[in-house]
Order: structure tokens, then C-alpha cells, then sequence
């Protein structure tokens, strides 16, 4: 497996949450588990936050004491479905 934070990987959003800091996602992935995703103009590419049951690319892991956390994440495309030759 190459090094997570040049991996762009898919996953499902199972949850969202509200905090001080804004809005989170969190983002289950086959490889990695569980990983949480600031919905901030800094690390969230595009327009309208995702939705729960929603499939997401996520890239820039990094590993903390409490999971893993994408630096970058963005929706799914058609053209993510056409990439997974």
C-alpha cells in the first residue's frame, strides 16, 4: 500500500456533525476505516456539503491519536467511475 496522504481514496459518509471548528463529516473507507473530514472552504472542493449515504473522494490522510483525517476531500463524479479501470 503507497503513503496515505498520496492516496485518493472513495468512501461513504455515515455521519455529520456540527462543532465549534465547523462542520465534519465522517467518511468510512475499506482501507482505512473511519476517517473525518472538515467541511471547511480549506479542506472541502466544491459546492454544497455532502450528504449521509453519499460517495466521496478523500485524500492527504493523516494519522492522529483519535483516526485518521483527510486534508482534501471532494464529491464523487462520473468521471471518478470512469477512472477504476
Amino acid at each position: 500500500m503507497s503513503c496515505p496522504e498520496n492516496d485518493e481514496i472513495t468512501g461513504e459518509v455515515t455521519g455529520l456533525l456540527n462543532t465549534p471548528e465547523g462542520e465534519i463529516a465522517f467518511v468510512e473507507t475499506e482501507d482505512y476505516g473511519p476517517v473525518s473530514v472538515l467541511l471547511n472552504s480549506t479542506c472541502w472542493r466544491g459546492t454544497g456539503c455532502p450528504h449521509k449515504g453519499e460517495l466521496v473522494i478523500i485524500s492527504g490522510l493523516t494519522r492522529f491519536a483519535k483516526g485518521w483525517r483527510a486534508m482534501l476531500a471532494r464529491k464523487y463524479t462520473l468521471a471518478d467511475e470512469n477512472n477504476t479501470d
